[in-house]
């Protein structure tokens, strides 16, 4: 009974030293985003692959090796 007691002590202690270190964890996340401009990069215009240059090992980059990356209807396509 005793061990029972205790081990639920422990689990709660445990619990509630991590409530503090989460709450500050959110804090100092928070601090750092503040005034960042969180604007997306589009990628994929959806329609071609102009701007995109592949990058293959052992291949110089631009090499198309085998028509991998392909455009249909507006979807990238990675061919294997």
């Amino acid at each position: 009974m005793i061990n029972r007691v205790m081990s639920r002590v422990r689990r709660l202690s445990l619990f509630l030293l991590c409530i503090p270190l989460t709450a500050s964890g959110q804090v100092q996340l928070k601090e750092l985003t503040e005034g960042r401009k969180s604007e997306w990069i589009k990628l994929f215009n959806g329609n071609d692959l102009k701007d995109w240059i592949p990058v293959f090992v052992h291949h110089e980059p631009g090499d198309k090796l085998k028509n991998t990356f392909r455009v249909n209807d507006g979807r990238l396509l990675v061919i294997l």
